[in-house]
């Protein structure tokens, strides 16, 4: 029986499957195994150790694809993580520049507070001692005026002894000022002490508060970052599993085509395979 050209084109057809090519292939790969063959016929088996070949190649070129993608992802992903930290990093450093230089900016003015206060401390009291002793210098002025009416020795003597108190209620009352100027000065001080005191604790409180939101900003992004990689790893099994699940299908479904026309009971025989390689590859000479 021959085979005319109406045969030839009505022979198994597939992207999978070149008959010039299978020839080839076959006389290159005699010894290849695979699916249970016995249900084909010489020629059959042929085209299905070609067509088998060309499907593996496609899943693969898939999976390799698949795997490019996921790892492009991931790349994507680390990045992605990276620039956070790195964001976090430099925000957590701004924020504790900023607030050292807060601190900086109160103590500056506490300062300036500690020698206004300081002055004024100085002021009222060179005004007290400046009012003692002019109060002295007038009650002395008013003594000494008297002194120089009195008529008898004991009006002289009380007067004398009213000179030596004022003089010394005047020292008491300077004594007092002195007192009551380091007293104040001292409560400055104190005063100043316990602000800066203040301003540092609450300085330590903040930078530790922003530390604190960094490490939660920064744990926050790991987990995130983690959950995302999962996330990729099981879309990735998901998609090998869904193109394993396709080319499963397609090598039963090409099998079964082949077996359809190369079976063992029946379809096109051994020896006629040659004269359609033939034919094939007379019309690619064509072609050209």
């Amino acid at each position: 029986m021959q085979y005319n050209k109406m045969d030839y084109l009505m022979h198994y057809a597939s992207k999978y499957y070149d008959p010039v090519k299978a020839h080839q292939y076959y006389e290159d790969h005699k010894e290849l195994v695979g699916r249970k063959k016995s249900s084909l016929n010489d020629e059959g088996k042929k085209v299905w150790n070609y067509t088998k070949q060309n499907i593996k190649a496609e899943k693969k070129q898939k999976l390799v694809e698949t795997s490019n993608t996921y790892q492009q992802k991931v790349a994507a992903l680390r990045e992605t993580a990276q620039r956070q930290r790195e964001e976090i990093s430099s925000n957590l450093k701004d924020r504790l520049m900023a607030i050292s230089d807060e601190s900086q900016r109160k103590k500056a003015a506490l300062s300036v507070i500690s020698t206004l206060e300081q002055a004024k401390v100085y002021e009222q009291s060179k005004s007290k001692l400046q009012s003692a002793t002019k109060e002295g210098e007038l009650r002395t002025e008013q003594i000494q005026n008297a002194l120089k009416t009195a008529t008898t020795d004991g009006q002289k003597e009380q007067l004398r002894n009213k000179l030596i108190e004022i003089k010394s209620d005047e020292a008491t009352t300077k004594n007092k000022i002195s007192e009551d100027t380091k007293e104040d000065k001292q409560k400055v001080k104190d005063y100043i002490i316990n602000e800066r005191q203040n301003i540092s604790q609450e300085t330590a409180i903040a930078k530790n508060e922003a530390r604190a939101e960094s490490s939660v900003n920064r744990e926050n992004v790991k987990q995130s970052l983690s959950s995302s990689l999962s996330e990729a790893r099981k879309a990735l099994a998901n998609k090998k599993e869904e193109i394993n699940n396709i080319y499963e299908k397609l090598f039963d479904s090409e099998f079964d085509k082949i077996a359809s026309e190369y079976g063992s009971n029946g379809g096109r025989s051994g020896k006629n395979y040659d004269e359609i390689y033939r034919k094939a590859k007379e019309a690619r000479k064509n072609k050209k």
